[in-house]
């Protein structure tokens, strides 16, 4: 089976990640971040649990993962903006470089996101 070219992903796209407390809160936000082009695309993986230290006592709580699809030049804007609208008092956000990305769905997420804006 033949299959579409790839390249480098990490000059071009980028992944992150973050948990939210349910898949209402993750919808929402996710919405925004794609309508304003932030990201092209937020998957929502429910059912996560979470094992963690807070204020001195282990917590466990389920909530749902988030995975964004987003230009890697636009991280900052992207980070920036789920910071204001995430939920959290210190929320997980980690971003990480794929090795390889098919060249259509590279050009499908640069499609669908706007390159940032000079400052």
């Amino acid at each position: 089976m033949d299959r579409a070219p790839t390249h480098s992903g990490s000059s071009v796209i980028r992944f992150a990640i973050t948990t939210f407390p349910d898949e209402e809160v993750a919808t929402r936000v996710i919405h925004e971040l794609v309508e304003a082009r932030l990201a092209a695309c937020g998957t929502i993986l429910p059912g996560a649990q979470s094992i963690y230290q807070w204020n001195g006592a282990i917590q466990k709580n389920t909530e749902v993962l988030a995975i964004f699809k987003l230009l890697a030049e636009g991280y900052r804007s992207f980070e920036h903006a789920l910071l204001e609208r995430h939920p959290y008092d210190t929320p997980e956000v980690a971003a990480f470089d794929p090795t390889d990305v098919s060249s259509a769905y590279a050009d499908w997420v640069l499609t669908h996101c706007k390159a940032p804006t000079a400052s």
